[in-house]
């Protein structure tokens, strides 16, 4: 730690214990969520592993909570839950006394945090219970709608890059009633740490609007320690559509769900497969492929004149029609027989049975599947939902052969989306145009988008996603365990605000690498590093790519050491706070395309000065006012998010 540093770092504690002994206006003081106060400009003058000490070790965030009923001796207080609350801060001290209040429309999960925090000696354990919550005109949210889970503090021994730090970090968020070894135990709290316990209301569809009351009960079986938490949620005069319009794209790979699940049967695997699906459609998240366990079955006729195919899609429509009509995702990847594959790193021409590209029985046979698979896609209403995603990150070696696989798509299923992750530079648009090709979906990684390279390929009809990976690390918004949970939410907005249709990140589930762990499994829970797998990399070399990277839901606590072998494990998968964030920022940007929809369906009956508010309504830079900057807290984000709910609920009188 250099010098400067330590001076910074001691200057800022000392004046937290300043303000927390009340000599710069006592409790009523307004403090930075930070930690202590001083001026923006001074904050922004601090390097992100400056700022990323403080947050760890001064707790100024959370409030103390109004009409709470507690034993004495365990401090009860609450948060928003985008914050990171740290295991055991240096200086610990609270907002003044609130009372718990969240706001969402209908169909929409929110969720907040209690931090439990024993002051002098151990919980021995920790139980919860909630009420129902009741609301206006008899209304009520059942405790079914109501979720507790506690978040599980990970260590981080290498951080993710030189801006953050190691230690405890809270990411998985697991089922209380599970405890802290996912066998039943109690939940155990040591005197000095906090625990947050993590609250998420689930709002059904029809109740009616207003606020309702709810309590929760907190226990320690056979001690002492008992609390009464009342909280409130406003439900407001609106809801989300089931179907998400922000398109997602996320890797769900199913043979680790059976492994870590110890899978035996076809029936486990598909019981277990849809808690997975479940888990995803509630965050507003399609998996890349929802559909593993059949697909339509091809019979290639290579004899026939001209050569061609034979389609079965009873299954694969079957199977189609079940998760899309249960689950609502908004798309799905479609594998393409004879396609071929690549990336930066390597690639592999098309073949179909043993005839290659170029071939004439290839190309007719090829052609024959395309033209079919199109036109059967349009008739089951599935040619909106389903993009081809068969080549990865080109380099500049790899355009040619990319440009001539668009094209060979193009010209057999011209309305079968393809998509890159790639971003449009103008030497590979000039390759594509050569070979008559074009994408239909360029997705590039969200720190190389360009606002005026996409505006000209939009105004061509072509659509934009994004996506986040290992490479992309401060000061741009991501997914890494050590980062703040609140960025993921932030990214959303950006999206948003750049007319982004979809998002993609490459793995929800990456548990484990073959490449590090070639004889075993990782346990994730207990290593959060995520490790490299292929590229060349020599098994058993654990190179990192980021803590977290490509692992956004967990298995369940019992299956973690896979390792240990045994029985069928039948639980649900576990969240993580960076999951939980990627939902809120899927609900906030359905939101905000709510407004943007009602603002041009009720242009005509607008004033002047309305049309003027509603401009003020979608200046977003209070959450990002560059792709590198944004909000370091989510307060700015629940200040913009009522107001846009506000403006909803204005424009639907009109």
């Amino acid at each position: 730690m250099s010098i400067s540093f330590k001076r910074t770092f001691f200057f800022l504690l000392f004046a937290a214990a300043f303000l927390y002994a009340g000599l710069f206006g006592g409790r009523g003081v307004s403090l930075r969520a930070e930690g202590p106060q001083f001026s923006p400009e001074a904050w922004d003058r601090l390097s992100p592993k400056e700022k990323n000490l403080i947050r760890s070790e001064v707790q100024y965030f959370t409030s103390e909570i109004e009409g709470v009923s507690a034993s004495e001796g365990v401090v009860l207080s609450w948060a928003v839950a985008d914050r990171r609350v740290f295991k055991a801060p240096k200086i610990v001290g609270y907002q003044p006394a609130s009372p718990i209040l969240i706001r969402a429309p209908r169909n929409d999960f929110e969720s907040f945090q209690i931090v439990v925090r024993p002051e002098e000696r151990n919980l021995s354990g920790l139980t919860a219970s909630v009420t129902d919550l009741t609301g206006p005109e008899n209304g009520t949210i059942s405790k079914e709608n109501v979720e507790i889970r506690y978040a599980y503090y990970h260590y981080v021994s290498k951080p993710t890059d030189a801006t953050t730090l190691p230690g405890w970090y809270p990411d998985a968020l697991v089922p209380l009633e599970k405890g802290s070894d996912g066998l039943g135990a109690p939940l155990e709290i040591a005197a000095g740490e906090n625990q947050p316990i993590y609250v998420t209301v689930r709002i059904p569809e029809g109740v009616p609007a207003g606020v309702y009351s709810g309590t929760l009960t907190f226990g320690e079986p056979g001690g002492d320690f008992t609390a009464s938490v009342p909280f409130s949620l406003e439900v407001w005069d609106f809801a989300l559509p089931a179907e998400g319009r922000l398109a997602t794209a996320y890797g769900l790979n199913p043979d680790l769900i059976f492994r870590y699940h110890r899978c035996g049967t076809g029936e486990e695997r598909r019981e277990i497969f849809e808690k997975y699906l479940k888990n995803m459609s509630e965050h507003r998240i399609s998996p890349y492929n929802p559909i593993p366990f059949t697909s339509y079955v091809t019979r290639w006729k290579p004899e026939a004149d001209p050569p061609g195919c034979e389609i079965d899609f009873t299954e694969f429509d079957r199977e189609y029609k079940h998760v899309f009509e249960t689950y609502h995702f908004n798309t799905m990847m479609l594998f393409i027989p004879g396609m071929g594959s690549g990336s930066f790193f390597d690639r592999h021409p098309g073949k179909i049975l043993d005839f290659e590209e170029g071939t004439r029985e290839y190309e007719s046979m090829f052609s024959d599947f395309l033209q079919k698979m199109e036109s059967h896609l349009r008739e089951l209403g599935a040619l909106d939902k389903v993009y081809v995603y068969w080549f990865d990150e080109p380099a500049e070696k790899d355009y040619e052969f990319v440009a001539e696989g668009f094209a060979r798509l193009k010209k057999s299923a011209p309305g079968i989306a393809r998509m890159l992750t790639e971003e449009p530079s103008d030497g590979f648009c000039a390759v594509l145009e050569q070979k008559g090709a074009n994408v239909d979906i360029w997705c590039p990684l969200s720190s190389l988008y360009s606002e005026e390279t996409a505006r000209k390929r939009m105004a061509k009809g072509e659509r934009f996603w994004w996506y986040v990976c290992t490479g992309l690390i401060h000061p741009y918004a991501t997914e890494f365990t050590d980062y703040p949970a609140h960025e993921l939410r932030v990214w959303l907005w950006q999206a948003f605000q750049r007319g982004i249709s979809g998002t993609l990140i490459w793995s929800a589930n990456y548990w484990t690498s073959a490449s590090a762990f070639p004889d075993g499994l990782q346990n994730p829970y207990l290593d959060p590093m995520s490790y490299v797998t292929g590229y060349g990399t020599e098994p058993g070399t654990r190179s990192p790519w980021g803590n977290g990277d490509g692992r956004l839901i967990y298995p369940p606590l019992a299956a973690a050491d896979a390792e240990k072998g045994g029985a069928y494990i039948d639980d649900e998968p576990v969240s993580s706070l960076r999951w939980e964030e990627l939902r809120e920022g899927n609900e906030d940007y359905e939101m905000l395309a709510m407004l943007r929809a009602l603002a041009d369906e009720k242009s005509e009956l607008l004033s002047a000065g309305e049309k003027a508010e509603l401009e003020k309504t979608f200046d977003l830079s209070s959450v990002s006012s560059a792709i590198d900057r944004f909000a370091d807290t989510p307060d700015p984000i629940y200040a913009k998010r009522a107001e846009v709910a506000a403006a909803i609920l204005k424009l639907q009188k009109k």
